[in-house]
């Protein structure tokens, strides 16, 4: 996700939807659309009350198909512009953390496995809350954790795979 993309949406994520009591603001949500007509991108955020937002993503591939992303963009400092590989803790409702490797830079941390990316969406859809242990560059954590109301998130997630389907289908 490039800068410009993020900047574009935070506006648009700002001005949210109507939150469920118990959750966090309501997710927000774009398609973009080439000079084509054709989707390129389709974006969906949820911001909670510490100010992180978590993204998803899904975009044209270089290679035939589409791109799944996940992201959590925050206020706090996580490192330089490195692109760095972390171990991230991840837990969905009371289950078991999970580990995956996301990449690091500036302010947010970035699934960018986009099969990994494909897991953590499905279980994001079967969940009402997710904690994700963000780490500086000093190996510190900070948990970023948004409560989800899951018929909200479910439906999100639903449209997330619809458009996602017509922009891979679009670049051929």
């Amino acid at each position: 996700m490039t800068a410009r993309v993020l900047t574009a949406c935070v506006a648009f994520l700002l001005a949210g939807s109507p939150a469920v009591a118990g959750t966090d603001a309501g997710w927000a949500y774009t398609v973009r659309v080439g000079e084509d007509g054709k989707p390129t991108m389709a974006l969906a955020g949820l911001r909670n009350p510490s100010g992180e937002t978590l993204w998803l993503t899904c975009a044209r591939s270089v290679q035939p198909g589409a791109v799944v992303r996940a992201a959590v963009s925050g206020p706090r400092y996580l490192g330089a512009g490195a692109m760095i590989s972390r171990a991230t803790v991840i837990r969905f409702d009371k289950a078991t953390p999970s580990v995956d490797y996301w990449t690091y830079g500036e302010r947010s941390g970035r699934l960018m496995d986009s099969a990994s990316a494909r897991v953590f969406v499905g279980r994001l859809a079967e969940s009402s809350q997710v904690a994700i242990d963000l780490s500086n560059y000093r190996l510190e954590t900070s948990t970023a954790v948004f409560r989800l109301d899951p018929a909200e998130t479910k439906s999100v997630i639903g449209r997330l795979d619809s458009d996602c389907r017509r922009i891979a289908a679009a670049q051929s």
